[in-house]
């Protein structure tokens, strides 16, 4: 009866004249486009949800009713949207001045760094246009008060779409060569110097032990290819993989390695986990969570660093491995494989709470509260939302 009750509400809603818009692009290949994705499937039975399109969005194999929404996006024209929240899920300096200032009922954005603090521009940014701002991870949560940002600050994981992993048969056996594998930009916070090094170090020697590296794009690329160029038993990929060819690299891998400084989410390391493939994973930043887990060999990762980014010094820290420690990692998973084999399926259950189906309520609970609380924290629960800021529950008081 409750849901039947919330249903109503929610059409009620939208027979009202208020939308959900999604002003973004969506590309599940690329990290940031995977956050709009992420919202669609979670909103898909509200009815009034719509996009506002910043970019074209390529051509991808979508469900229906996604591949119509993104087919109808629109471009902003003296539209109304005075009565209609809009989500902003692209990078906040991605916007022009005139995007931001659109007027809306409640403005919200999505948003992720990988280091200990913002950029001032999108501080000022998300002061100034925005009602509130969701991160994907809680440690983005002090980070974002650290640096300014006044506005309130959710945690609101993103949704990942891993059935077509969960449909795969769990790890359950080590390969004749043992196969170590990383996929990721190719970029310096990605730490595939460390972990080229570490590897070299533990298995150069050893023909039946090979690194497979695989990513897209990035500065970094050349730099790596020269530093395993000597390397006969390290591979290196720059390709688009399909769905199925990405599934295929983590299936023959007998473990994922990441050494990064600083992630934002973090995705393949619980596509991995949703394989049963072992992981080994840097304890900092948003990786924490995936740590704290149980279920991955967690890497001391307390080494700071300025953040570095396409080259350049940006403001705040990264955090990294020691190349003993990497070299520890790589070596106890290796001998003592199958204990770490053991957490598959536990690490596979563990990642089920990402997948959309469990997260619905928390994202419908954003634009459309079953309950709403005015208290002394920002949170998005799956029952009720709970905010500090007396001007947005008074917003979302209106919306009841």
């Amino acid at each position: 009866m409750n849901k039947l009750l919330f249903i109503i509400a929610i059409l009620i809603l939208n027979i009202n004249g208020q939308n959900v818009y999604i002003f973004g692009f969506v590309n599940v290949k690329s990290g940031i486009g995977k956050v709009s994705y992420s919202f669609l499937q979670c909103l898909l039975d509200f009815p009034g949800l719509q996009m506002i399109k910043q970019v074209p969005s390529p051509e991808q194999t979508y469900e229906p009713k996604i591949k119509k929404i993104i087919k109808n996006a629109s471009v902003i024209i003296n539209q109304d949207f005075s009565k209609d929240i809009i989500i902003y899920t692209n990078v906040i300096t991605t916007y022009t001045e005139q995007d931001l200032a659109i007027p809306a009922y409640i403005k919200l954005a999505y948003s992720m760094t990988e280091c200990t603090q913002l950029d001032s521009s999108w501080v000022k940014r998300l002061n100034k246009y925005f009602d509130a701002v969701m991160v994907p991870d809680r440690y983005y949560i002090e980070v974002y008060k650290n640096s300014g940002v006044t506005i309130p600050i959710f945690e609101l994981p993103m949704s990942l779409d891993l059935n077509p992993i969960l449909t795969q048969p769990i790890k359950s056996f080590k390969n004749e060569k043992f196969v170590f594998g990383y996929s990721a930009g190719f970029g310096i916070s990605k730490n595939y110097d460390l972990l080229i090094e570490a590897f070299k170090a533990e298995f150069s020697e050893n023909p039946n032990v090979i690194l497979k590296l695989h990513g897209l794009g990035g500065y970094y690329f050349d730099e790596i290819k020269n530093k395993i160029k000597t390397s006969s038993n390290i591979y290196l990929d720059n390709a688009v993989l399909s769905t199925d060819e990405y599934i295929n690299f983590l299936k023959k891998l007998d473990c994922y390695v990441t050494f990064s400084k600083g992630e934002g989410f973090s995705i393949t390391p619980r596509e991995a986990m949703a394989l049963g493939v072992p992981c080994i994973v840097s304890n900092n930043t948003s990786h924490i969570t995936i740590c704290n887990s149980g279920f991955v060999y967690s890497v001391k990762s307390d080494i700071v660093e300025p953040h570095t980014s396409n080259g350049k010094d940006y403001c705040g820290f990264d955090f990294n491995c020691s190349l003993n420690d990497a070299r520890k990692a790589l070596r106890e998973l290796y001998d003592n494989y199958n204990e770490n084999l053991k957490n598959g399926i536990k690490g596979r259950n563990w990642v089920k709470k990402y997948l959309p189906e469990r997260l619905k309520n928390k994202y419908l609970n954003l634009i459309k509260p079953k309950k709403l609380r005015f208290g002394p924290e920002n949170i998005i629960a799956d029952s009720y939302l709970m905010t500090n800021s007396l001007m947005l529950y008074r917003k979302y008081k209106n919306i009841k």
